[in-house]
């Protein structure tokens, strides 16, 4: 039987061609990949010294892409003070033939520092000798600033917790503890009293001082944890802080919700921490006479709005990465959303106040 062809391109070619699209779309896929995970790919044959690599990792080493790039332009981006080590370390896995793997910084024309981590293998010949080196270099500049910042911020917290307990042991000594000393004093003075009378009037002094002590040792316990977050919810627990901030602070704080029942418990004491957070930071640096909180819940998720009459600032400023240490009010905050799934926007403008936004799952991740 004799089989017709369709007039057209030989199958050869047609089958050629689907190949290089088939080719074309794969090499585009893992670049989109590399640009979204931030890794970059590179190949240098020893024999020839040609080195071949990524879009994505030019970009990571500020390079232009789409030109040819030599490894004396690598090196050259590499951050002089890591470069010898890096230098190293390829010269001993060009006598070994062993993996290795770096982290170093890379300095891009504009002056632009990133931190880079490189992974390396060396195939050898029949003979041992090294003819190519691959491998792969990823940009973790960011990861590397968050867990600087978390590591800081740890710090800051045990700094924090131990400062607490030097001003908790402190107050409880110098007033608690006086005041019961004080009442121990009074009681053996009622002993001792002449007449009734006498007796009666100690009492009535013990009875003030012993008002005030307790009153005390409650200022002290809410300053630990609240009673009543625990006991009536986030609510409660906020306008009671509101209030006696705003006393010591003259600062006029409102507190509202949509009066939807209680959260869970975590999501609770995460929110009075934030609300308690911005609050403090509002009655320290803003210079505001008012301040409203705002708590709904939707779909599975709450969300609290602080905002201010302040003197605002410049976000953009204020959480570079030259300036975050003098902004860890924020980051505590950043940082205490992000440990249960949450995420913060803060918006504000110098002269114009101040909006922070906390947005939270109800079930903690």
């Amino acid at each position: 039987m004799k089989v017709e062809q369709t007039p057209g391109r030989a199958p050869s070619h047609v089958a050629r061609d689907q190949a290089f699209t088939e080719i074309r779309r794969t090499e585009q896929q893992l670049g989109e990949a590399q640009a979204l995970a931030h890794v970059g790919s590179w190949d240098w044959d020893l024999v020839t010294d040609r080195l071949t690599v990524s879009d994505e990792h030019n970009r990571i080493f500020g390079l232009p892409v789409g030109r040819p790039t030599s490894v004396a332009d690598v090196f050259e981006r590499i951050h002089p003070r890591d470069r010898p080590n890096v230098e190293r370390l390829v010269a001993q896995a060009l006598k070994d033939g062993k993996p290795y793997r770096c982290e170093f910084r890379v300095r891009h024309a504009d002056g632009t520092e990133r931190t880079v981590e490189a992974r390396t293998m060396v195939e050898l010949d029949d003979g041992g000798r090294p003819i190519r080196k691959h491998g792969t270099a990823q940009d973790i500049t960011e990861r590397r600033r968050a867990e600087d910042m978390r590591r800081h911020l740890l710090g800051r917290a045990i700094s924090a917790q131990e400062e607490e307990r030097k001003r908790v042991a402190r107050e409880l000594h110098d007033e608690t503890g006086q005041a019961l000393s004080a009442i121990l004093v009074g009681l053996r003075s009622v002993q001792e009293s002449p007449t009734i009378a006498d007796a009666h009037a100690i009492a009535a002094r013990l009875r003030d001082l012993a008002a005030v002590t307790v009153r005390d040792v409650g200022r002290i316990a809410r300053g630990l944890r609240p009673s009543v977050l625990d006991d009536l919810g986030l609510i409660p627990a906020l306008r009671r802080y509101a209030e006696e901030l705003g006393e010591a602070r003259q600062l006029a704080v409102r507190i509202a919700d949509d009066g939807c029942d209680r959260l869970p418990s975590e999501i609770e004491t995460t929110l009075y921490r934030i609300v308690q957070e911005a609050l403090t930071n509002v009655a320290r640096h803003a210079n505001a006479s008012r301040a409203e909180v705002g708590i709904t819940r939707r779909d599975g998720r709450v969300r609290a709005v602080i905002r201010d009459d302040g003197i605002g600032f410049d976000v953009g400023s204020a959480l570079a990465p030259t300036a975050r240490r003098q902004a860890l009010g924020l980051m505590g905050i950043e940082e205490r959303a992000a440990l249960v799934g949450g995420r913060v926007e803060i918006t504000s403008t110098p002269g114009a106040g101040t909006c922070i936004g906390v947005d939270l799952p109800l079930q903690a991740p």
